[in-house]
């Protein structure tokens, strides 16, 4: 993806699926929290379903991840709402792929170029075998930039 950050003059950012965006939860509940989801959940299979794009900076570009059993439930345990008979209304898993604010045709350019060196974007799929906690806030309530962001814990499920 870092061709892409390039290309389109965006951050450059580790490639992951977003289960759980902010939380107002403290860092030591999410650390406990995670290491009790990961416990219960096994490795995730992740199909994406296209790409996406929105007019807000973190979600520009990204493919739409089919929201399977693995991750409705690592999404309601982490927001506390673990429920899986709730609709996942809020919740659209996706992988960023670029953060930025670039014309929508130039997003749709980049797309067509990552296809043609990857092929169709719908058919890419993983396996997820870890959950990570990423630091994102400044202390002061406002947001890093993505290449400040720290993983300050991953769990293996």
């Amino acid at each position: 993806m870092e061709g892409l950050a390039r290309e389109l003059d965006g951050p450059r950012f580790a490639p992951h699926v977003t289960v759980v965006g902010l939380s107002p939860w403290s860092r030591d509940r999410l650390e406990a929290e995670l290491a009790t989801v990961a416990d219960g959940l096994e490795p995730m299979p992740v199909q994406s379903a296209g790409p996406g794009f929105q007019q807000t900076y973190f979600r520009a570009l990204y493919l739409s991840v089919v929201t399977t059993r693995g991750l409705w439930r690592a999404h309601g345990a982490l927001r506390g709402t673990a429920s899986e008979a709730e609709e996942p209304v809020a919740f659209q898993p996706h992988m960023s792929l670029y953060y930025g604010e670039v014309s929508l045709a130039a997003r749709l350019r980049a797309v067509e170029r990552l296809e043609e060196r990857l092929g169709p974007l719908p058919e890419v799929h993983f396996t997820a075998g870890d959950l990570a906690l990423v630091e994102v806030g400044d202390g002061r309530g406002g947001l890093l930039p993505p290449p400040r962001w720290r993983v300050v814990r991953r769990q293996k499920v």
